[in-house]
């Protein structure tokens, strides 16, 4: 059994650390490629769920839970 304390998970990336991330990541060899080809197959996605008569309009939106709320 390990008796060190474990440091706690950070719930929210702050908006800095989300910054320097991604500027790391824009220098990767083939970054802007990659993008572009997942954007264009999300899109695609996008419009074949769009015109499914199963999905509803509103069902691709995309919520998230109230965290600040309290039970």
């Amino acid at each position: 059994m390990n008796d060190r304390l474990t440091e706690p998970v950070q719930e929210m990336m702050s908006d800095e650390d989300f910054a320097m991330i991604v500027q790391e990541m824009a220098k990767s060899p083939g970054y802007a490629e990659g993008c572009a080809r997942r954007m264009a197959a999300i899109m695609e996605f996008h419009e074949i769920f769009r015109d499914s008569p199963d999905i509803p309009a509103d069902g691709l939106n995309f919520m998230r839970d109230n965290t600040d709320e309290v039970e």
